[in-house]
Parts: C-alpha cells; sequence; structure tokens
C-alpha cells in the first residue's frame, strides 16, 4: 500500500541536503544556482524521484478520479445517510479537485445552504429576487433567499479567492445560441444513433449544464452533463456518500485521460466520467436505462464497466475543453 511511509522508505539514503537541493533544483527556472555538477545530479535524481512517487501516490490514493475529486464533509440535507462511510464521504464541485478553493468553497456553500435555505423560506420575500438588487440572478443562481444568506455566500466568496455566478441564461430544451454563448459547437459526435442534448443554464463565464441521452444497442441512457470554469463557487456541489462504494479506472481516449467511476450496487446504478483541461472541467453523470414494469415500477437496469466505457467516446471531450478551438 502507498502511504507516507512508504514514501519515506523509497527515499531511504536520500539526506536531507538532497531533499532541499531537489526542491531548488525544481526551480531552475527562476535563476537558483546549485554548487556543483555533482550536486546538480545528486539533486536531479532526487527530484526525478520525488515526482514519480508523489504521481505514484497520487494515483494510489485517487487523487486524479472520482476519489481526487471529493471534499470530506458532511451532507446537512434531509436526505443524509445514516450508515457509516468507509472511504471518502462529502462533496464534489464540477470545477476543482478536492481540498482546491472551489472545492473547499463548494462544500461549504451546500452545506450552510441545507442548514438554512429552509428557515430563509418562511421569511421569503414576494418581491424576491428583485430585492435582492445587484444579486437578483445569484440570488436565483445560488438559491440565496435572504440578506443572511446573500452575507454568507459573499463571506464564502471572498475568504476562498473566488468569484460568483452573477448572470445566467435559461434555455430549457432550446439550444439555438448555446454555441454563440458558450463557444462550444457540436460534441456529441453520434447523433445518427439518437444522441440528443438539451442545455439547461448558460453562466457568464461560459460554464454551462444540461442533460440528453445516449443509445448503445437499443438502450438508452440518460446523462447530465455540466462543463464548469474553474474560479468561481460551485452553486450545485453534488454529495458522495461514500467512494468506497465505487469503482474508478483511468480510459485513455485520444491522447486523453478520463476518469471512470461506477457505482455498480446501488438502487439506480450510475457512473461518472470526469476530464479536466487547464481551467475547464466536464464532469458527465451516466444513468443505466429505466424501464417501466407492467405495474408502472420504475426498473434500472444494470450499467457495467464495458457499457461506461463503450459510451465514453460518444463526447468530444476537445469540444466541451475549448482544446479543439486552440488547436486550430
Amino acid at each position: 500500500m502507498l502511504d507516507a511511509w512508504f514514501l519515506l522508505d523509497a527515499m531511504n539514503g536520500i539526506g536531507p541536503e538532497e531533499v532541499r537541493a531537489a526542491g531548488k533544483f525544481l526551480q531552475l527556472g527562476m535563476g537558483v544556482r546549485l554548487p556543483s555538477r555533482r550536486r546538480l545530479w545528486t539533486a536531479a535524481l532526487a527530484a526525478a524521484l520525488l515526482a514519480l512517487l508523489l504521481s505514484a501516490f497520487a494515483y494510489a490514493q485517487g487523487w486524479f478520479g472520482l476519489s481526487g475529486w471529493v471534499t470530506a464533509s458532511e451532507d446537512s440535507s434531509p436526505y443524509a445517510p445514516q450508515e457509516e462511510s468507509v472511504g471518502t464521504r462529502g462533496y464534489m464541485v464540477s470545477n476543482g479537485y478536492a481540498d482546491s478553493p472551489e472545492s473547499l468553497a463548494g462544500a461549504e456553500w451546500r452545506q450552510y445552504y441545507w442548514e438554512h435555505a429552509d428557515e430563509a423560506l418562511k421569511h421569503d420575500s414576494p418581491d424576491w429576487p428583485n430585492d435582492m438588487g445587484e444579486y437578483a440572478q445569484t440570488a436565483m443562481i445560488y438559491g440565496v433567499f435572504d440578506q443572511e444568506m446573500l452575507d454568507a455566500l459573499l463571506s464564502i466568496r471572498d475568504r476562498y479567492g473566488l468569484a460568483i455566478h452573477t448572470a445566467f441564461l435559461h434555455l430549457g430544451s432550446e439550444n439555438a445560441h448555446f454555441t454563440e454563448d458558450t463557444g462550444v459547437g457540436s460534441f456529441l459526435p453520434r447523433q445518427d444513433l439518437g444522441d440528443s442534448w438539451s442545455c439547461f443554464y448558460i453562466f457568464e463565464d461560459g460554464s454551462f449544464k444540461g442533460e440528453g441521452s445516449l443509445y448503445l444497442d437499443g438502450k438508452e441512457f440518460g446523462y447530465a452533463l455540466e462543463r464548469y470554469k474553474s474560479g468561481t463557487v460551485d452553486p450545485y456541489a453534488f454529495f458522495i456518500q461514500d467512494t468506497a462504494n465505487y469503482e474508478e479506472w483511468k480510459l485513455e481516449l485520444d491522447g486523453r485521460t478520463l476518469y471512470l467511476a461506477l457505482e455498480p450496487d446501488a438502487d439506480w446504478p450510475s457512473g461518472f466520467i470526469l476530464f479536466n483541461s487547464g481551467d475547464m472541467y466536464v464532469t458527465i453523470r451516466i444513468y443505466s436505462e429505466v424501464l417501466k414494469a407492467e405495474d408502472g415500477r420504475p426498473l434500472f437496469q444494470d450499467l457495467s464497466r464495458e457499457t461506461l466505457e463503450a459510451l465514453a467516446p460518444r463526447f468530444n471531450y476537445g469540444e466541451l475543453t475549448g482544446e479543439s478551438n486552440n488547436s486550430n
């Protein structure tokens, strides 16, 4: 098992001077000078080993998969589970990794929201959201119902050095202005199979969310997609009950690394496809096909690892993150 002790053991024989020199070596572009060629070589080896070990450690801990997107926190919503968690339990945002300013702020806001929204709604003004002044659209986006909630959101924004969303377009099923407002063209390469997409919201920074359907072997799979830019407080952080309930793995696709996660034993099986490029984050949640029994109850089909991998290429990730435009 890779842990802190593994790192220390693997570095046996590398003394404190070499570690400090390794730090300097990694900053050579900033004009740091090392005293001799022999020490430069030792520092280079130490730096390479440190980078290799930390990368291996990060991968083993799932820092770049689903586990690496979840900031440990408690669920303060009415739907909070009672059972203990084995893995990480907390919120994941759609624009940052675990413990990043975006993730910490998003988790803090959702906790605050669930703790105060019900009480705030009891005193909801008939003039809402117009009575929020310049923050009227922000109030609609984040579910801010009174001045106290607004003050809390602004405090979170300032403490983490982030922005908040201030405007949005609600497109519903109309995608007419989607490309114009986001710079993203068609990202579904197999629309000939019936794959579809409806954008719900576009924010002022070009971030957006929506949902659609994918078709595979005659079966329909629903999906929810968010393409968010880093630097803002995510209004809709998603709570993961337990990362130990998920299988996590990497998928290499067209020179990109996707991180997949599957919760196979849930009542309604679902999976994630995660991708990050620069300041753009793509979060796709795939739902298993829903059928109806004769009595009208929903029946959920299994969502397998193979199915999730087969659905992953149904999205153009370069188009979603702007890589395609930048390469032109």
